[in-house]
């Protein structure tokens, strides 16, 4: 059994069209605080349970000629994993 802490900062951007108004690209950024509990059956196989909250989001449209900018609200998440080598 283990406990852990994640403290992740999340930086992703997509590149569109640019075409008929869409921006030339959407960048999606937070920052990801959680913790999780962790339990290895076989040194093979293991249940991991995480959650927590998503801060500091925003989404950014970005083209040729201006910057968008959208703030958005704090979101909690939760994951649950069960897997194992093969």
């Amino acid at each position: 059994v283990g406990l852990f802490g994640t403290l992740a900062w999340r930086n992703t951007t997509f590149g569109m069209s640019g075409e008929d108004g869409d921006p030339d690209q959407l960048t999606l950024e937070d920052l990801q605080l959680g913790g999780g509990l962790s339990i290895a059956f076989t040194d093979s196989f293991r249940l991991t349970a995480e959650g927590g909250l998503l801060v500091n989001r925003t989404l950014l449209a970005e083209d040729d000629s201006s910057d968008d900018e959208l703030d958005l609200d704090d979101a909690p998440y939760f994951r649950l994993t069960l897997g194992g080598f093969f």
